[in-house]
């Protein structure tokens, strides 16, 4: 799709949300997404804001605009790295959409990212695509960039003219305007640095646990683990041999305890939700994610809104 005949499509589609008039402002999202050999007509949208306490993603505020083929939550777009989280939905066809970042106060840097169901199930992941404008329009830019008093306002055109095979899991066009409310990342209520005083609070002992017992694992402790703790082997692929997976895990568990026992933990706790960061030297960084329900603390993210 050339630029002019995405812009010329563009007016075609428009959602409008349910007449309300308490609010003079209603969501406004019109796009569209080609990548491989798919094709989405972006009709719904979510913003949110967030304020970067827990240090990834580069540590500093980061506005993530969800564009999707039907109603999504703002909710998903919680956390330090929500993507993870939104490449599950879109592997098991729950989610069909496009995640946009940008630093608000630098939009010359957009970061896009396909979520859509792999072609072949077995494939790779759809890749990302890092646009830039330096000294002046052009592909990738912001035709329209105005973020004030929590309202996203933002037009942005990209094509690609490629000789490659359709079935190519990359991003071939792009082009949406959206006039969204943003929603602010939940405040943070806890706020724990260091060692001794991480590995003291509930989650930092919970993550010391979990670590311990799957640093030892065996075939009988992989079953139960898989039955009462799902979180702990879901980011590995299924079709991994049980011998295979027993190694990776427990090597996994070793270093993830190696950096529990170090000095350079932080605990960022919103409400229900928190992240335990392992800052390992050097820049790198892991973490680990936690949600209350019922009072209790558990390793992973919340249900699905």
């Amino acid at each position: 799709m050339g630029v002019l005949a995405a812009r010329a499509a563009l007016a075609a589609w428009v959602l409008v949300a349910p007449a309300n008039a308490a609010d003079p402002h209603p969501a406004i999202v019109r796009g569209e997404l080609a990548s491989g050999r798919q094709r989405l007509v972006l009709t719904h949208g979510a913003a949110l804001l967030h304020d970067g306490a827990e240090g990834l993603d580069g540590g500093g505020p980061r506005l993530r605009l969800l564009l999707s083929v039907a109603p999504v939550d703002s909710a998903l777009l919680q956390g330090g790295l929500p993507q993870l989280r939104l490449q599950e939905l879109s592997r098991g066809g729950a989610l069909r959409a496009v995640l946009v970042e940008v630093d608000p106060a630098a939009p010359e840097q957009v970061q896009i990212s396909p979520l859509l169901p792999p072609v072949n199930r077995s494939g790779p992941e759809m890749a990302s695509l890092s646009l830039y404008r330096s000294g002046g329009p052009g592909p990738g830019a912001f035709e329209k960039f105005s973020f004030h008093a929590r309202r996203l306002r933002a037009a942005l055109t990209y094509t690609r003219e490629s000789s490659g095979p359709p079935e190519a899991d990359d991003i071939r066009s792009l082009a949406f305007q959206v006039d969204l409310p943003v929603q602010p990342e939940p405040a943070v209520t806890a706020r724990v640095e260091g060692g001794d005083a991480v590995r003291a609070t509930p989650q930092g002992r919970l993550a010391l646990e979990r670590a311990r017992t799957v640093a030892s694992l065996d075939a009988a402790g992989l079953a139960r683990l898989r039955a009462q703790d799902p979180a702990a082997v879901a980011p590995l692929p299924p079709e991994i041999p049980e011998a295979q997976l027993l190694e990776l895990l427990r090597g996994l568990a070793a270093d993830q305890l190696r950096g529990l026992s170090g000095t350079g933990l932080l605990l960022v706790e919103r409400g229900d939700r928190a992240v335990l960061v392992i800052n390992e030297g050097e820049g790198l960084r892991s973490w680990i994610s936690f949600h209350r329900r019922d009072g209790v603390w558990r390793i992973g993210e919340p249900p699905v809104p």
